[in-house]
């Protein structure tokens, strides 16, 4: 049985010898094992370049970190390494195999500052060397860090000879903000001495129009301050170009604390000039009917001829363009009215709008005694208990030392008369 067994195995042997699928296999496997080790220990060195190497720059408990310096502008950095060693090694290398160290010990003052670099391989018994580098040292921007608020100019750049048409003029420009706060290095900060929006037209303007602006800054000598290391708060500002029409406008006055009869029954008066030259938004010509003088207080109205002198208002949306015109003469002839003193009663007397934080109370023990003006017929018939008088808290300041706050009286429907003067009301504050 051990002999048959021997016989097989013989047999099996030389099957597989002359088995030529057999024999290929074996061919390849010995033809790899050959080629690796010729690419181990016969391959001839190559070399390498190893691109975009990162530096690292020694900064945390170094001397720019301990004297208050900073690096700006640009931070990162990067080398390119050349390489000797066997093929089979280099070829696997990558940047994060190396290590690239700038040092900083010379950086010991504001400025451009040379760092030298180290460069070796992380694993100290590489089969490679380091032949070269492209740069044995980088440069960097050290300084202290500085932050300002800068306000902002409008600055218009066109070659027209006129950016609106005739009889049209721009408005003050207006910018989206005011400042800016600009930040970054302190040597660059202390040269700007001031900050232009600056927007570009090359069309003449028939509407108002938004412009995005380029931010410039400049020096005490007007000349452009690099900013390539400078952050600014906004870096979209945009400027807004009104555009207004020149018109004529007659001149009117508006009133407040209209008695009810009035809110539909214009009282008389006369505005010196009666019109004036303005400049109007192009989108409100047609709604703006009027330049509005003064607003006046029905309380300011006595039975008499009166008469109220106003500088030129500013503060509407129309611009004021007469120069030889500082002041207005309004009059309100009420010389036909008469007047009569009455007594509000107590009763009719009240707070409103109570204070949160304090609480307000009347501190009267009678009536308040008032002038009321108005037509003859009309006093005739009104008495004290026909008005009242409301306290609103809410257009106050009140503290705890308040003792009077002024009262509206409000007049009786649909009559020709109202109080005239102060009418201030004695109050406790709790």
């Amino acid at each position: 049985m051990n002999k048959n067994n021997k016989k097989n195995t013989k047999w099996t042997l030389s099957s597989l010898l002359n088995n030529n699928r057999f024999l290929l296999i074996i061919s390849l496997v010995i033809s790899f094992v050959l080629w690796i080790w010729v690419a181990i220990e016969q391959s001839p060195e190559v070399q390498r370049v190893i691109n975009n190497v990162p530096v690292s720059i020694k900064y945390e408990d170094s001397v720019p970190e301990k004297l208050g310096l900073q690096i700006f502008g640009k931070s990162d950095y990067t080398i390119d390494i050349t390489v000797t060693g066997k093929k089979y090694i280099v070829s696997s290398l990558k940047p994060e195999d190396f290590s690239v160290i700038a040092n900083t010990n010379n950086a010991d003052s504001s400025g451009k500052k040379n760092l030298k670099i180290t460069v070796k391989a992380k694993e100290e018994n590489s089969d490679f060397y380091i032949t070269s580098y492209s740069d044995s040292e980088i440069e960097v921007f050290f300084d202290r860090y500085k932050e300002v608020e800068i306000p902002i100019n409008v600055d218009i750049e066109t070659k027209l000879e006129n950016i609106v048409p005739e009889n049209h003029k721009i408005g003050e420009a207006v910018s989206s903000v005011n400042t800016l706060i600009v930040s970054g290095p302190a040597s660059i900060i202390n040269q700007i001495d001031s900050i232009n929006a600056n927007i570009a037209v090359d069309d003449v303007l028939t509407q108002t129009t938004t412009k995005q602006a380029a931010i410039v800054a400049l020096s005490k000598e007007n000349t452009v301050v690099d900013t390539s290391m400078i952050d600014f708060s906004d870096n979209n500002v945009t400027v807004t170009l009104p555009v207004l029409k020149i018109v004529t406008l007659p001149t009117v006055v508006e009133f407040k604390n209209i008695p009810s009869y009035y809110a539909n029954h214009t009282i008389s008066y006369s505005v010196y000039p009666s019109s004036v030259t303005a400049a109007v938004p192009v989108d409100l010509v047609d709604s703006t009917k009027a330049y509005v003088v003064d607003t006046i207080d029905f309380s300011d109205i006595y039975n008499k001829k009166n008469t109220y002198n106003v500088n030129s208002n500013e503060s509407q949306s129309v611009e004021f363009l007469d120069d030889n015109v500082s002041r207005f003469s309004v009059t309100v002839d009420a010389s036909f009215m008469s007047s009569k003193t009455i007594t509000i009663p107590k009763e009719n007397i009240s707070i409103k709008n109570n204070n949160n934080a304090f609480n307000v109370d009347l501190d009267i023990d009678s009536g308040k005694t008032v002038t009321i003006v108005g037509t003859a017929e009309v006093l005739d018939i009104v008495i004290g208990s026909d008005f009242y008088i409301i306290v609103d808290t809410s257009e106050s300041i009140i503290d705890s030392n308040t003792k009077v706050l002024n009262g509206k009286v409000t007049s009786p429907a649909n009559k020709q008369c109202w109080a005239v003067g102060d009418c201030d009301i004695k109050v406790s504050v709790k």
